[in-house]
């Protein structure tokens, strides 16, 4: 796994993205638990701070929608970096108004604002990532952006806290103002050209929207996955809840919760360095409840549990679960949604899981005031397992399918695999591949290829043979295995030679951009690019003397 983050560290892009989120993901951390601390220090009362997180959390989950069409309809990385720039003017608004103990409703109201702004970042950036880093890579991609979500979970606080005991919250403040710009300076480097069709078809808002969510609700697979992001939000949500209480029951006091915090954080990131073999399964089923459960069950062994080592041990584990469950489902919706609308899904993704959140919260403040803290742990590391369970019948049936399906597509991965179109590349880019191939009979006599015509398909040859003529010139025939059509792909260029069945012949017809997306992610093998070569010298006008072909 180590090896996957150097490689994804290799690209340029890459480092920019870690880099201005890195910067201003820690510096918002930092600004978080600075705010709540001077919200409870001026007021003395919790409330204020339940008024600042929740009024974040909704603002987000009603803009997640229009986060995601901005995402879809505008460059990616000039929408962040201009997001980053606006963002600066309500936080350091924010850092005058601690600076001078203004009206307390500025607080909940600026944040507000912030995170409006903000919005269209996670969806922007998630959606990025496929088009910056290949496809074999893009767990290790994601794996590393949870990797460094967990460190910076890590290091905001600890320098909120420090900048507390210093006695200047509004430092961390401004800190965060000045953090925006500088990232917004990193996006603007990102030299990727990420964008998605949300204003290509003259749709309304409302429509480009709602394409992510029927994206979503296309498939079975694509819901659950879904569902298994808001479960795990769900736990975190509760999680804030009861962290404090929690801390109390171990003797550290009320204000240990951030120990808590940080051992979940120091889980997730241990679990992001192994998530890729874990991705290696072929059933997912097994793995989001694992997680689910992982992730949960920790918190109802608490309740057992006097010592705060062994407390923040048990963190460690759910935070693992937690970051499994992430990487895992946002990786496989990466891969599964159209990239035309990803921006949009991963944006109502998230809306799910900001839902899911406030739900979670919401659950968890309601049964520790009416039952308890005992109630309450059991509730989450019971009540979130069954429901995980409850989608088991589904996901195993998910699970049936996709293996029966990469058994049905075995012939055409083994064809690929002998062609060495793309040598290394990984299963899973020749099972898509092998999806989207059309198979065809091509009866003898019949013109498969017109010398001059638009390149649109690559035609893979599992029997029969193919005459090939290029301006009269006869070239050698193609034998079964074999591809043709592969030049006219690779240099974007009119067909350079006719291509006709000399006997039935059985084919496998692969779209233009399927094959140029495999291109893309996997590479091209050295024998594809040898051939292509050899067919070009055949073909080209230059290299023939005397009507034979040198």
């Amino acid at each position: 796994m180590a090896s996957k983050f150097a490689a994804t560290l290799r690209i340029p892009d890459m480092r920019y993205l870690f880099g201005a989120y890195v910067i201003d993901d820690t510096a918002s951390w930092g600004y978080s638990v600075v705010l709540a601390a001077y919200a409870y220090e001026r007021t003395g009362s919790t409330g204020w701070i339940a008024v600042i997180a929740c009024t974040r959390w909704i603002v987000g989950l009603a803009v997640s929608g229009y986060a995601g069409v901005l995402a879809d309809r505008y460059d990616r990385s000039r929408l962040i970096a201009v997001s980053g720039a606006l963002c600066a003017v309500p936080m350091a608004l924010l850092g005058v108004v601690v600076v001078s103990d203004g009206a307390l409703w500025l607080l909940p109201a600026l944040s507000a604002v912030d995170t409006a702004l903000s919005s269209p970042v996670r969806a922007a950036t998630g959606a990025m990532v496929p088009d910056i880093v290949p496809e074999a890579d893009l767990l290790a991609a994601n794996g590393l952006f949870a990797l460094l979500e967990n460190v910076v979970v890590v290091l905001g606080p600890g320098i909120g806290g420090l900048l507390l005991l210093a006695g200047t919250p509004a430092t961390a403040i401004f800190l965060n103002a000045a953090s925006y710009l500088v990232a917004a300076g990193l996006y603007l480097r990102v030299r990727t050209r990420s964008r998605g069709e949300a204003a290509d078809q003259g749709e309304s808002r409302l429509a480009q929207w709602s394409a992510g969510v029927r994206a979503i609700a296309r498939t079975r697979a694509t819901v659950l996955l879904t569902v298994f992001v808001g479960l795990s939000a769900g736990v975190y949500g509760a999680a804030v809840v009861v962290y404090a209480p929690l801390s109390v029951s171990f003797g550290t006091g009320p204000s240990g919760y951030s120990y808590l915090l940080a051992s979940s954080a120091l889980g997730s990131v241990a679990a992001a360095v192994v998530a890729e073999r874990l991705s290696a399964r072929t059933t997912l089923a097994p793995l989001l409840i694992g997680a689910i459960a992982l992730e949960a069950v920790p918190f109802w062994i608490s309740d057992f549990v006097g010592s705060p080592v062994v407390g923040a041990a048990l963190q460690a584990v759910s935070g693992a679960g937690l970051v499994i469950v992430d990487v895992l489902a946002i990786t496989a919706l990466q891969r599964d949604l159209p990239r035309a609308v990803l921006g949009r899904a991963l944006a109502a993704v998230g809306a799910v899981a900001l839902a899911a959140t406030v739900l979670g919260n919401l659950l968890a403040s309601t049964l520790i005031s009416t039952a308890g803290l005992s109630w309450t742990l059991g509730a989450i590391g019971i009540g979130f397992p069954v429901l995980a369970l409850a989608c088991l019948p589904v996901l195993s049936a998910g699970d049936r399918a996709n293996v029966g399906r990469a058994r049905e597509l075995n012939a055409t991965v083994e064809l690929l695999g002998r062609l060495d179109l793309f040598d290394g590349a990984p299963r899973h880019v020749l099972e898509r591949l092998a999806a989207g191939a059309e198979p065809r009979t091509v009866p003898a006599g019949e013109v498969l290829i017109r010398q001059g015509d638009d390149s649109d398909f690559l035609y893979l040859l599992s029997s029969g043979r193919l005459g090939v003529a290029a301006d009269g010139v006869v070239l050698p025939v193609v034998c079964a295995p074999a591809y043709v059509g592969e030049l006219g792909l690779l240099r974007n260029a009119k067909r350079s030679a006719t291509v006709i069945a000399l006997e039935p012949c059985a084919v496998l017809r692969i779209a233009a951009a399927d094959f140029g997306a495999a291109v893309e992610t996997a590479g091209r093998s050295a024998s594809l690019i040898a051939l292509s070569a050899e067919r070009l010298a055949r073909t080209s006008p230059r290299q023939r003397v005397g009507g034979a072909v040198q």
